[in-house]
């Protein structure tokens, strides 16, 4: 079970992705700015932090700066909902963050959560050891 930061101003849109989260089995903090975000990354390893690239007081990419002192490993998932969020987007892409812009899709938010953060070893497929047998009508055919 990862531990997600979930940072953006939108009551309503925070609570909406927090319950996907918590339904996919993430522990969620939740915080509607930076300034109660990072008390929260302070108390807690962070593996992963969702956050708006725009928030009041203090960008996402500051955020993330400050986040990272604390918590070096985590992984970061920008939300623009920007009209004109190029050089914003730009500069988090260019820090190896990927971007979604709103509106989207809580599903497609969830594939890029998975896709970001490690699967844990037991959920890992061992190599298999076994041979492949051939079905009965190839082996037949010989």
């Amino acid at each position: 079970m990862a531990t997600i930061l979930l940072v953006n101003d939108e009551k309503i849109l925070r609570t909406l992705i927090a319950a996907g989260l918590r339904r996919s089995g993430h522990r969620v903090l939740e915080a509607g700015s930076a300034g109660r975000a990072l008390p929260l990354a302070a108390r807690r390893k962070v593996d992963l932090l969702i956050t708006e690239l725009r928030l009041p007081g203090c960008s996402g990419l500051e955020l993330t700066s400050r986040l990272r002192e604390s918590s070096p490993e985590a992984a970061v998932l920008f939300l623009s909902r920007s009209p004109y969020p190029q050089r914003l987007e730009r500069k988090a892409r260019r820090n190896g963050c990927p971007v979604i812009r709103e509106p989207f899709d809580v599903a497609d938010l969830l594939g890029e959560v998975a896709a970001l953060l490690p699967r844990p070893s037991s959920l890992r497929k061992p190599p298999s050891s076994k041979t492949v047998e051939r079905p009965e009508s190839v082996r037949r055919s010989r």
